[in-house]
């Protein structure tokens, strides 16, 4: 919490879906590495899910806001947009990545 009693997860819905979304991947850690804001590339990723098994696919996530009143119009476009900065910031620059995965949250 910062001195005007806001929580950091108010202020940035990512924080919270983030923390989220490991706890829901934690049981995947028998077939994956799971690494969480990591540089790679030009920036920092999400989660990447790297495959222990190289016949697996590792999963790349980028975790986005959508909010209307912001220049995104549509829910796509928040995709595409984290889709662009995943290419953009080679976050794939460790290794072959073969899913990109995109999660995204609706605010209203």
């Amino acid at each position: 919490m910062d001195e005007q009693g806001i929580l950091e997860t108010e202020k940035k819905p990512e924080l919270f879906n983030h923390g989220f979304v490991l706890g829901l991947i934690v049981d995947k850690a028998k077939s994956y590495m799971v690494k969480s804001n990591c540089e790679s590339g030009y920036g920092r990723y999400d989660v990447i899910m790297e495959p222990k098994d190289v016949k697996d696919n590792a999963v790349i996530l980028e975790f986005k806001v959508f909010d209307p009143e912001d220049e995104e119009k549509e829910l796509e476009d928040t995709a595409k947009n984290a889709l662009h900065q995943i290419k953009e910031k080679k976050y794939d620059a460790d290794g072959g990545f073969l899913l990109v995965t995109i999660l995204y949250t609706v605010t209203i």
